[in-house]
């Protein structure tokens, strides 16, 4: 309990340790872009869905561009502890934020999203998350695109060196200097009434597919 007290006293420490690092780290990042990436919200409002291991570099890219030209953009997250700090680095990236998870507060969650969509606000967001199992699609997200009429535009991201963490979704930190590959697949629309469980399976794949582009670039000789 004492510990659980002393970790929610930093957690404000340590998220403005995670945004410092992860700005200072994109500023040495070489980044290269493949696919169609979005130029602006003008078409209105899309879900860009990516792996949960590929948070930061995917979040951090569509914030410092598509957020930079004015276009509003929402991150959903955990309401874990460790999402707390998620949370205040999502916000520190100029990100609106959403709390909940597949287990608490997850279908008003899903409601909220649905809201600022409505109200122009692009959403991103990992359909393996907030909890897992890693890589392993689930339904709320295509649900969110489909419901809001939006397209889902596939992300993936891969580093030629990178930290993995120890959590569940082993979370690549790009190393200074490295090559970094973003990748925007094509994106997707769903139509009411459509097979979610195939849906559902078509995302994954092509997210795997959007990795494989990205892993092919940053290999050597890529």
């Amino acid at each position: 309990m004492k510990w659980d007290r002393t970790i929610r006293r930093l957690t404000p420490f340590l998220a403005w340790v995670a945004l410092l690092g992860v700005r200072l780290l994109a500023r040495t990042w070489r980044l290269e872009v493949h696919g169609r990436e979005p130029a602006s919200g003008a078409d209105g409002p899309s879900v860009f869905a990516f792996w949960h291991s590929h948070l930061y570099p995917c979040a951090h890219h569509l914030a410092t561009t598509l957020g930079r030209r004015g276009v509003p953009l929402a991150a959903f997250v955990s309401l874990s502890r460790d999402g707390e700090i998620t949370a205040r680095l999502a916000q520190g990236l100029g990100l609106r934020v959403v709390r909940g998870s597949t287990s608490r507060a997850g279908l008003e969650g899903l409601r909220r999203l649905q809201r600022m969509m409505r109200e122009g606000v692009s959403v991103l967001t990992a359909p393996d998350g907030p909890r897992g199992p890693a890589l392993r699609a689930r339904p709320g997200v295509v649900i969110l695109a489909q419901t809001a009429r939006a397209p889902l535009v596939p992300v993936a991201a891969a580093a030629a060196a990178a930290w993995r963490l120890a959590s569940w979704d082993r979370l690549i930190v790009p190393k200074p200097f490295t090559r970094v590959a973003i990748v925007f697949g094509e994106a997707v629309r769903y139509e009411r009434g459509c097979d979610l469980e195939a849906e559902t399976a078509a995302l994954a794949s092509h997210l795997d597919r959007a990795l494989e582009v990205a892993e092919r670039a940053v290999a050597p000789g890529g």
